[in-house]
């Protein structure tokens, strides 16, 4: 296959999608299943010579427990986000340092062992090991989407690069999507030892996504044997070119004004999907933390309706991707995407129109800034330095993001 046709560019695109699965699969595991993790931890409750009435059952792991903190249990998202952030700037220099290939394995075999080390950790029922797995699998996560970006800016240019974005970001929410509908299922129908079952099958996951990055490494390669230069194809990260991080002083106005756009605007967007369940809960069912509990039904309902931007997201993101490629004009659709998400606050909070209406309309917002904003670094960067930029904005957002959520988490508290 000629390396420079379309159908191999689609199908090293098609292998890059896969590099960051298992990460996306594997991320939100405790938070499918923080009522069996919390269990599984949990102090059986003669250990402690607490009465019965101060504990809950626990079952099938013990009768009766305390369960796991919620401060504890919050650590395994704490240490994985400040991880994630410190980890992306280095992980990007390292790309533009020594190229994709080499990357995607490194980073996907972190992956694979952090998320390795949490099976090892349930396997043992030893917290500190779990926590010591979420430690690499935080140093190799936001990594690995910087070198799948790169990799994207490197084959795709022109009228195809906002679609191979918005290509990508599809396979990751659907990675997140099974995660939320099938985690559980898959628990239950491993049973007896579920739950170290279904961890070991996001280690299997995540195995794939390494088993990818060794394919992409094959193709890219073929093209090398074959002679292929890069630099006809609009590729970013040419051999010959050597990247010194005294280049970003020459990243333009437009870049750092387009990361604090993207951090703003991913900050107002990302905490509000997190509250959203305990929001649409009190407003709309009259339920909830501060109320009378909520059934069952009303939990599903909510949690389902607050995903609707990642599943809106996971399906027009392509093609979001191939109106920004046709007509441009990047810029006007980021004010588009910001102004629909004041619309979206404006609805939820002073109107009690449907809350999936507003949700609709957020997954639209999500939708068209990240369809402008991502695939315009490339374009406003050298070809060199890709990496490096996308691993700032990225760091950025994910910094910004962690400070919002400990001042909400702390209010809360």
């Amino acid at each position: 296959m000629d390396p420079k046709s379309r159908a191999f560019r689609y199908l090293l695109l098609a292998v890059t999608c896969f590099l960051t699965f298992g990460s996306y699969y594997s991320f939100d595991m405790p938070s499918t299943l923080e009522t069996d993790l919390r269990a599984y931890f949990g102090t059986p409750c003669n250990y402690t010579g607490l009465k019965n009435s101060s504990c809950v059952s626990c079952a099938p792991y013990v009768d009766y427990c305390i369960p796991m903190s919620s401060e504890n249990y919050n650590v395994l998202y704490l240490v994985y986000a400040w991880l994630n952030a410190a980890m992306v700037i280095p992980g990007g220099m390292l790309v533009d340092k020594v190229g994709t290939k080499i990357c995607a394995i490194i980073f996907t075999t972190i992956i694979l062992v952090g998320q390795s080390l949490l099976s090892l950790g349930v396997a043992v029922r030893i917290y500190g090991v779990v926590i010591a797995g979420r430690v690499l699998f935080g140093m190799g996560g936001g990594s690995i989407t910087v070198v799948q970006n790169a990799i994207v800016s490197k084959w795709f240019r022109g009228n195809e690069l906002a679609v191979a974005f918005g290509i990508t970001l599809t396979s990751s929410r659907l990675g997140s999507m099974l995660n939320f509908f099938f985690t559980t299922t898959f628990m239950h129908l491993v049973e007896p030892n579920g739950l170290l079952k279904t961890v070991i099958f996001g280690a299997g996951l995540c195995l794939f996504s390494l088993f990818c990055s060794f394919l992409f490494g094959i193709l890219e390669r073929t093209a090398d044997r074959k002679g292929f230069d890069p630099n006809e194809a609009g590729s970013v990260g040419a051999k010959k070119k050597r990247f010194s991080p005294a280049m970003i002083k020459t990243f333009p106005k437009s870049y750092w004004i387009l990361a604090v756009v993207l951090v703003t605007f991913y900050n107002v967007v990302f905490p509000f999907i997190a509250d959203a369940p305990e929001f649409i809960k009190e407003k709309y069912y009259d339920c909830g933390s501060d109320r009378t509990p909520c059934n069952s039904s009303v939990q599903f309902d909510a949690s389902v309706i607050s995903g609707t931007p990642y599943y809106f997201s996971a399906v027009f993101s392509p093609f979001m991707g191939a109106i920004v490629d046709k007509f441009g004009k990047r810029g006007w659709m980021t004010v588009v995407g910001s102004c629909l998400s004041l619309v979206v606050f404006l609805l939820a909070g002073f109107t009690l129109v449907s809350p999936v209406v507003p949700m609709i309309i957020l997954g639209l917002s999500y939708t068209v800034s990240a369809a402008a904003i991502w695939p315009s670094i490339p374009l406003l960067v050298q070809p060199k330095a890709v990496g490096t930029a996308i691993g700032i904005a990225t760091s950025l957002q994910m910094v910004r993001e962690n400070a919002e959520r400990k001042s909400l988490y702390t209010h809360v508290s």
